[in-house]
């Protein structure tokens, strides 16, 4: 590395940054059904579509009675019905990111670091939503059960370079610079109904299952700017200051089939999210 260079170290690692393993449950009795969201997906100009609508209708909880192109539903029977819901949400996955960095000390003077990050994605979800009509005031309808499943993958990839200079032995002044990380993302996505239900006192059944969705796009995070300093006072202890500015309104959505939709996203990004000054400062008396 040359006599003015005291080291140079080449590191590998593999660091866990979030873990998305969590389990949410409710329960309780309240008026409405989620057939009333089929029903006004339904009879909109979005019509039956695989995931929601296109269900319900397979699974007879949502029907053209007189085939007029206007949907029914049993709900309808009794608006003010109390249904008892529960849902359960488990997710699992976690950001985990590899890392391949270097570092070198200059004179003891200068210290100079760059690392390459590739982040990997992994999200799983599974919402079970169920409605029972416990107190029977509600004609045909049982009971139903809907299945929401959902996965998100991909793969990024950033970079992180940083400097600290020492111009004396108790003074250190730092600086880095983030790169927005870059990912490639793919959702894939489905979901089930059952729909029970007594007619002419016979036990009724129907049940739908939608096709596998999948959706492709990208994500950019913002720039990270980063400055400290830290001072040794005497043998009494230091003090060490540190700001971080993050543009959070510079974050990017990339819709490789839809770029006009990811044109309004990205615009309500701009619009909602701000710029942010992160100060943080710390000491240790001896």
């Amino acid at each position: 590395a040359g006599p003015d260079w005291r080291a140079l170290n080449f590191s590998f690692g593999i660091n866990r940054l979030q873990s998305f393993h969590r389990e949410l449950y409710y329960q309780g009795d309240s008026r409405g059904s989620v057939i009333d969201r089929f029903l006004e997906i339904a009879n909109s100009d979005q019509g039956l579509n695989n995931f929601e609508s296109q269900l319900a209708y397979e699974a007879i909880a949502i029907y053209d009675l007189n085939s007029d192109n206007i949907y029914e539903s049993d709900m309808e029977l009794a608006p003010n019905a109390l249904i008892r819901r529960q849902q359960s949400i488990n997710t699992s996955g976690s950001l985990s990111e590899m890392t391949f960095s270097v570092a070198g000390n200059f004179k003891d003077f200068l210290m100079v670091g760059a690392t390459i990050g590739v982040p990997l994605v992994r999200f799983e979800e599974v919402k079970n939503y169920d409605e029972e009509d416990a107190q029977s005031a509600i004609q045909y309808f049982d009971n139903l059960q809907y299945v929401e499943r959902v996965s998100t993958s991909g793969v990024g990839i950033n970079a992180k370079i940083g400097i600290i200079a020492r111009p004396h032995q108790l003074l250190r002044i730092g600086a880095a610079v983030h790169t927005p990380t870059l990912y490639s993302l793919t959702d894939e996505y489905s979901s089930e109904l059952t729909y029970n239900y007594t007619d002419a006192g016979q036990a009724q059944t129907g049940s739908a299952i939608s096709p596998d969705g999948s959706f492709e796009y990208g994500l950019r995070s913002p720039w990270r700017f980063i400055g400290n300093a830290g001072v040794v006072i005497n043998k009494a202890g230091f003090v060490t200051v540190e700001a971080e500015y993050v543009d959070y309104g510079s974050a990017r959505l990339r819709f490789r089939d839809f770029p006009t939709d990811a044109d309004i996203a990205n615009e309500n990004i701009a619009a909602q999210l701000q710029p942010a000054l992160h100060l943080r400062i710390g000491g240790e008396v001896a």
